[in-house]
């Protein structure tokens, strides 16, 4: 377990409450999709997607999480989100064909690996830089739901066996571990589909505030809807209101909000819950994941055009979600650096 500096805690700190002070800031967008892109990578060949590439026989491929990470930070996200949301000892055990040594043996190395590699492209995009007028640039631990692990689909059906003690402990270890790290400065629980599953990261988060304020890490939490007013499990997102007021350590939770979400969905989402820290959306791309065929699928209505690929309603969608509460925007599934930066470049010409 990494020894934490206090010295330099308290510096990332300085530096990430310069970033955070900003009115918008901007998340990166999609992983796999750009992580694909790198020649010899097929994350199709197992369970743990953009993860796979954080085992130890796959370190030729890790710059392609690297070179993803950069492409982000380069189009203008203030913060890029570590490749670790499908990497669990559950998932591992499922790679692995049940062999709970190697599962065990794999999983911290796995998730320190991916703030490793997100902290070599911050380090690299950041060099050169004016740093009189550029913060550093933040790395977020994606922490997935559940369901993430089962990969059947559960994170889009909010279907969990486990109860709220149960889920909570399940996300224990990858949370302590994550937090444990120097270089990450926000945590953010990502596509949680069901109320059981945010309950049970309230209580966790109550369990370790005095760790979380000591090292003043920054809390994100996301949640993946259905409709206008629906968790994916299909319970009304307005729970949320009550359930976050619960949350004893206020001052770190930077955003509440939606993610890998269709866009069409997400003004009446963000309307429907109140919070008193800042609003996040970062949708997908408005297509569908068939989990039979494995396959996105695109509905009639996306963010993107069918024929060009190019952003086409960002500048439609954006103004509402700010006046939404909205001030954390990023892409989810399907998105790419292209649509950060058209994010990026509508606040610049709004400002």
């Amino acid at each position: 377990m990494r020894v934490v500096d206090y010295q330099r805690e308290r510096l990332r700190a300085i530096n990430a409450s310069e970033l955070i002070s900003r009115d918008v800031l901007l998340l990166d967008g999609g992983l796999a999709t750009e992580v694909e892109k790198y020649n010899g990578v097929n994350l199709s060949e197992g369970i743990l997607w953009s993860a796979r590439l954080l085992l130890p026989q796959n370190a030729h491929l890790q710059q392609a999480i690297v070179n993803a990470h950069v492409q982000y930070y380069s189009s203008g996200a203030d913060i890029v989100t570590t490749a670790s949301y499908q990497a669990s000892l559950d998932g591992l055990l499922r790679e692995f064909q049940g062999d709970s040594n190697r599962a065990e043996e794999a999983i911290i190395p796995m998730l320190m690996k991916s703030v490793e590699l997100a902290g070599i492209a911050r380090d690299s995009s950041w060099k050169g830089k004016d740093r009189t007028s550029s913060p550093k640039p933040l790395i977020a631990a994606s922490i997935g739901c559940y369901g993430a692990a089962l990969a059947d689909g559960s994170e889009y059906r909010g279907e969990y066996k486990l109860d709220v003690d149960e889920v909570m402990a399940w996300h224990s270890s990858r949370f302590l571990t994550l937090s444990s790290h120097s270089q990450v400065d926000i945590l953010i629980f990502e596509t949680i589909p069901c109320l059981r599953e945010v309950e049970a990261i309230v209580c966790l988060l109550n369990a370790h505030t005095k760790m979380i304020e000591e090292r003043n890490l920054k809390i994100v939490l996301a949640v993946a809807c259905r409709s206008e007013f629906q968790l994916n499990s299909g319970e009304p997102i307005s729970k949320l209101t009550e359930m976050i007021q619960s949350i004893r350590c206020l001052e770190n939770l930077l955003g509440v909000g939606i993610n890998c979400t269709n866009p069409k969905f997400v003004e009446s989402l963000l309307l429907s819950f109140s919070c008193s820290c800042d609003k996040v959306v970062y949708p997908n791309s408005g297509e569908e994941w068939n989990a039979d065929q494995k396959r996105w699928e695109r509905p009639n209505q996306s963010i993107k055009d069918s024929e060009t690929d190019c952003p086409t309603d960002w500048n439609t969608y954006l103004p509402k979600w700010y006046n939404a509460g909205a001030r954390i925007f990023g892409g989810c599934c399907r998105t790419t650096p292209d649509d950060i930066k058209h994010i990026r470049q509508y606040f610049q010409n709004v400002a």
